[in-house]
């Protein structure tokens, strides 16, 4: 139907490992990844209480292909990620 788009999302609040597996940006539109507060790819000012979420779109998470023909979302592409929003913490949005 028009309007309608495909949502992965993908949830991380592990104090170990450094990237999430994002599955195939062929079977969806849009990813949301959500970052914990215990989170070991917390970003720098990232409250012990709140949740960050980053959406990319399928387009951007095909650039991050490896050679291994596998999706992965590290620290540095939360960082650069451009549409952030946080839940909970003192200074939510």
């Amino acid at each position: 139907m028009e309007g309608e788009s495909r949502v992965q999302i993908k949830f991380n609040n592990s104090t170990a490992g450094n990237n999430i597996n994002v599955g195939n940006p062929k079977s969806y539109d849009i990813l949301v990844v959500i970052i914990g507060p215990r989170s070991k790819l917390r970003e720098d000012g990232h409250q012990s209480d709140e949740f960050k979420l980053y959406r990319y779109s399928a387009a951007e998470v095909l650039t991050w292909k490896t050679p291994k023909n596998n999706y992965y979302c590290a620290k540095e592409k939360l960082a650069a990620c451009g549409a952030k929003s946080s839940l909970g913490g003192s200074s939510a949005v």
